[in-house]
This record gives structure tokens, sequence and C-alpha cells, in this order.
């Protein structure tokens, strides 16, 4: 059976398909498919409740959006910390519940939703889906029981759980700019904000038609740019916001991201990298390029022979 007809079997998009893939390669399934979960399904963060404190009513102090989301955004950054990701905070949110359910029960799990603002229906969906997916993949043979401890080598490992979930939201990327305000996605032609529960909310949104062009090597004055991938963007009027936000790497970008080869341009000892029409670009050394290359390279083959 083909990888394309395995993708197709499993009960994800196949564009997430891709993910687990990746995850087990890289030896972080567990913790990826638990991030599948919760960015396939219902949000399982949820609005703390509103405890009515500096103000009574619809818009007071304790119950605005605003406020409200910066309460949910101080508890996502906690659980992330030290990272800056909405994924490594919804991975330690399910993680923790569902150790709590095992250790303490319903009561445990319980008490540990009310401290995370957490939607018990929704974080119980999470691991659910992760014990289905386990089984499906056997079922798929895309793993066995021999190599559970080999496909999960890796999971204490944030930053190859971020290079695989960049991999699999390709191209859902963004890049902020030392020189802009505002985010620019689909290839600097849209700029975007996040969502104000994000960990990573910078403030601000976007509009339609503000240009982002392609200027962004990383090393521009004021500090290199900040390259991002996010699960959904959503758009109410000519605003774009993005959730389910995280860092990744140049290193990431160049290594796992996309299926066209890198384009380099150059005579010198340094030559410029870049990928998605000239949008995503880096500038490096020769030797390392070559690196580079071969190793990308080498992880294609090592994908599409699993």
């Amino acid at each position: 059976i083909g990888l394309g007809v395995k993708f197709a079997n499993l009960p994800v998009p196949a564009s997430l398909a891709r993910s687990v893939v990746w995850g087990a390669l890289l030896g972080c399934l567990d913790p990826i498919l638990v991030i599948l979960g919760a960015s396939s399904g219902r949000d399982p963060f949820q609005l703390p409740q509103d405890s009515g404190k500096g103000g009574k009513g619809k818009g007071g102090k304790g119950s605005s959006f605003g406020a409200l989301s910066g309460q949910l955004r101080k508890i996502k950054k906690d659980l992330a910390a030290p990272v800056e990701s909405d994924h490594i905070a919804l991975l330690r949110a399910a993680t923790q519940y569902d150790e709590a359910k095992k250790s303490g029960g319903e009561a445990g799990a319980r008490s540990l939703c009310q401290r995370y603002s957490l939607n018990p229906q929704a974080v119980k969906a999470v691991i659910d889906f992760r014990n289905k997916m386990r089984q499906e993949l056997k079922t798929q043979r895309l793993i066995s029981d021999d190599v559970q401890m080999w496909v999960n080598r890796n999971s204490d490992s944030i930053p190859i759980i971020l290079a695989v979930v960049a991999a699999g939201v390709f191209p859902n990327l963004a890049v902020r700019r030392s020189h802009k305000k505002k985010i620019e996605v689909n290839g600097g032609r849209v700029d975007a904000g996040v969502h104000p529960s994000s960990v990573l909310d910078f403030g601000g949104g976007g509009k339609d038609g503000s240009k982002g062009g392609k200027g962004g090597k990383g090393g521009e004055a004021g500090g290199p740019s900040q390259w991002l991938c996010y699960t959904e963007m959503t758009q109410v009027e000519e605003r774009y916001s993005m959730s389910g936000v995280s860092h990744v790497s140049s290193l990431t970008l160049m290594l796992l991201c996309g299926d066209d080869p890198l384009e380099i341009q150059g005579p010198g000892p340094d030559v410029s990298v870049s990928f998605l029409d000239g949008w995503a670009e880096f500038v490096m050394p020769l030797d390392q390029v070559t690196k580079v290359q071969n190793l990308r390279y080498a992880l294609r083959e090592a994908f599409a022979s699993y």
C-alpha cells in the first residue's frame, strides 16, 4: 500500500497526516498526535469564567473580551514557558489533564480544567483522538508495538516537536519583520494579526492589501525577522487573525517545509537561500547550504520510504 493510500485512510486531513509521518520519523509521535487532536477539533481552551471584579455586567473590566483574552493568554504563557508557543501550551495542558485524570480521577481532571480554563469535553476529546490514532496507525501498519519507544524517542524535545508542527501546517507561514508592525502571511500579499488569546499576541491586526514585500533576509536593521507557523487564519471584514501560532527557526523552514528545491543565488562565500518565490530568504555560508541541501534531500527520501 502506498503512502498516499495510508494517508487517505487516516481520520485526519492529508495535510495533517504529514505531521504524523514526520512525528514518527523524528521521534515525537505522541506529542504530535495530541497537538493534532487539539488543532483539528474544538479548542480545549476557553475564556476564563467572569469573576465580575472591576465592573458589573457585560463590558465591565472583568468581563470584557480583551480582559478575559488577556487572562487566557497568561495561562497559556505559563503553560508554555520558557518557549512562546500556542502548540506547546496545548500539548502541556492536555498531557497534564491526562495525568491528573489517571492519578486523581474525575475530581483531579475537573480541578485541572478549572486551573487552566479548559473545556472538559474538548480536552478529553484530544486524549481520545491520540489513543484512537495510535490504534489506527497500528492498523495501517505505519507503526508497531516494537517501535513505540523509537517513534517517541524525542518526545521531550520542544525544538523537534515544533519543527514537525511547522512541516505539518506548511504553507501556513508568517513573518514579523523588524521594520514592520504587521505580520506578513500568504507570501507577503496579506498582513495579519494574532488572536488576542495567543501566547504570541503582538497586538493589532492586519488588513488585506497592506503589502509586506520580500525584503526580509534575517539580519535587517533592528534585528532578524521572526518566522512563525500557524494552524488557522480567520477573516472578519478586512482583518485577518492567526490562531495556533508558534515560532519556527530558519533551519526548520529549509529542512522540512515544502517539497520544492531551495533556490540558491550568489557567487561569494555567503549566498542567498530562498523558497516560496523568494518570500522566505536567508543568507548563509555556501558550505552550510550544501549540507542543508543534502540533509533536506535525505529527509524527503526517508519520508517517502516510510
